[in-house]
Order: C-alpha cells, then structure tokens, then sequence
C-alpha cells in the first residue's frame, strides 16, 4: 500500500536523481521530475526508463506519442548512445529498471494503517495478538490464533482457528486463512486469496458413488513470500502443502493438496498444480502452465507459458510446449510448423 509523496507536486530535480542513482546525465540538471510513467504513454515532468541501448528507436517512437515533448527524463543503460541532435534528458545507469524502483520510493511512500483492533471485528478471547497489529473493519480471527508484530489485516480477513502468522505480515481484502496454517514473517497475500482450502481428494465408492477424503493437513508459507489476488492454496491431506522463502505466486494460481515448492520460486497467472508434485529452487513457470501431480522437478528449471508438464523434470533448464521440450527444440519445432502451414 503506497502514497504519493510531495514530490508529486513539488518536483525534484534531475540532479538529485542523477546524484541519488550515481547516472550519467545528458539534458539539462535543473529539470524537474513529478512523478513517473511508461514510457509507451508519456507525460509531461514525468520519468520512465528503457531496456534499450539503441536510443534512436526511443526517439523515433516517442515523437509520435510525447507530443509536447515534455517528459522530464528516461532512465536508459549504460552504454547507450545518446543521439547527438536529442532534446531530450537521460540518465544512464547500469540497470534502468533497479534504478526506477529507487527512484519511486521519492514520490510514493509505505501506508502503514495505526495499530488497533476495529469495532467490528470479531476477535476471539483466545487468540493472542501483538501490541501493535492493525486489525481493519469485519476481520474475524478464530480461537488460538497467534498474530506476530507489525501485521495488518485489512477489511473482511477470516482467519480460521490455531493457525499463526509471523512478523510485518500485510493481508488484504476478503482473504481466508484456514485452520492450522503456518505464515512466516514479512508475507503479503493479495485480496480474494485462499490459503488451506480443502484439497481436491476424492475416491470412487461402490456405496456412496464418490467419497471424500478428509483433508486434515495444512498450509505453510515461509518467509517473503507474496500470494496474488484469487490465488487458491489447499491444504494437505495428511501434512502440509508448503511453498518455499521467497517465493512470489502471481494471481489465479491454483496449488493442489501436498505440493511442495523450494525457495524463491516464481508461478505466473493461471498456473494449476496438481496435487504432490515437488519443485526444487527457483522453479519459474509462465503464465497458465499445467502441471500434473506427484511430479518432481528440478532446480532451476523454467517453463514457458502455455506449456504442460507431464512428466518429472531432473535437470535444470528452459522448457516449452505440449508435449514438453528443451526449449531449443521447442523453437525449432514451431518454426518448421510455421513453414508447413
């Protein structure tokens, strides 16, 4: 949760920006900055950056959209040659996208809500909440939970009885935290999420057609790990589904019962998991991938989006397509189908 800053009426200059990032500066040092933007819409006094060394193209694309010319300054690499004839401001600095993240926190600063428990929340007798934890409008917190320091629990979070949430912990809008969950420290979960929902475990019966399998496991998510908005993680059956430190879940992610992810693992949108499988570290896998269960896959593998995954993965590496492949292949592949059709 941010704020703007007063930076966004009064402006800083480009020198203390270019000071502040340690950039090459070419234009004009006494230009003010209010703010930032893309740079595929540019605005007047505002800053973006490029990925690109050949800053021609930049200005040829710009010309057609900064109409007035009046963008403040682009963040540009290192390396880059500034067209000799530019109106234009930049700052060259060995990573423009680091860069702009330094730059933000002068114009947006961290909300952090006072601490206190609203009037409507419902907090049970048993539960044992920090001094200083802000516990927003409608918040229902069942028995025996423990809330460490520094957490806020935005309007309308459930949080079922016995689970624990660790230190500086941000949970937002109408997200459930099921009973008996494990949060680690400095988490932040994304509205509409769910964690330890019950897992999807059913068997045929002779009796009653379809029986279901109890699922009397849990949810443990360790450290710095960031759940995005409709992201549903289910509990175990029997023991816990447990997501790795570090690891960043993007929003409508579905992760089956007992899977197990290592530390610093990316899932993007739309990713499904089948229940059991085990990622090693930093696992990526690109948006809506489909992964069967009681796989085991390896360190260090990333997935394009799109593709599936059927079968366990041992070695690390690119990957895409359905049937999977080395990402090589893959290429090939779409490649030679593009010349057939």
């Amino acid at each position: 949760m941010y704020l703007k800053t007063s930076a966004h009426t009064t402006g800083i200059s480009l020198k203390e920006i270019s000071s502040l990032l340690g950039a090459e500066l070419h234009g004009d040092p006494a230009t003010l900055c209010f703010g930032l933007c893309p740079l595929s819409r540019p605005a007047a006094g505002k800053l973006c950056f490029t990925t690109k060394l050949k800053l021609g193209k930049i200005e040829d694309a710009l010309s057609a959209v900064d109409l007035d010319g009046g963008l403040a300054g682009i963040l540009a690499p290192k390396g880059s040659s500034v067209p000799k004839k530019s109106q234009r401001n930049y700052l060259l600095v060995e990573d423009p996208q680091r860069a702009l993240i330094t730059v933000t926190e002068k114009f947006f600063t961290q909300h952090k809500p006072k601490p206190g428990i609203a009037e409507s929340a419902t907090v049970d007798p048993s539960a044992q909440i920090a001094d200083d934890v802000h516990i927003a409008a409608n918040v229902v917190i069942g028995p025996d939970v423990k809330i460490a320091s520094g957490c806020i629990l935005m309007p309308n979070v459930s949080i079922y009885h016995g689970s624990t949430i660790g230190k500086d912990c941000l949970i937002h809008t109408n997200v459930t935290i099921r009973e008996f969950c494990e949060l680690g420290n400095k988490i932040i979960i994304q509205s509409g999420s769910v964690i330890g929902s019950d897992g999807f475990g059913y068997l045929p019966d002779p009796t009653e057609g379809i029986m279901t399998v109890p699922q009397v496991g849990n949810v443990i998510l360790e450290d710095a790990v960031h759940v995005g908005a409709n992201t549903c993680i289910d509990r175990g059956a029997i023991g816990s589904t447990k997501i790795g430190m570090g690891s960043k879940i993007d929003n409508n992610v579905q992760i089956g019962h007992n899977v197990q992810t290592g530390n610093f693992c990316i899932f993007c949108g739309h990713v499904a998991i089948a229940g059991s499988t085990v990622f090693g570290d930093q696992v990526t896998l690109g948006g809506g991938v489909k992964v069967q269960g009681h796989l085991n896959i390896a360190d260090k593998v990333r997935i394009g989006g799109g593709s599936s995954i059927r079968r366990d993965i041992s070695k690390s590496g690119d990957y895409a397509g359905d049937p999977l492949m080395p990402i090589k292949e893959w290429r090939r592949y779409y490649l030679n189908l593009q010349k057939k059709n």
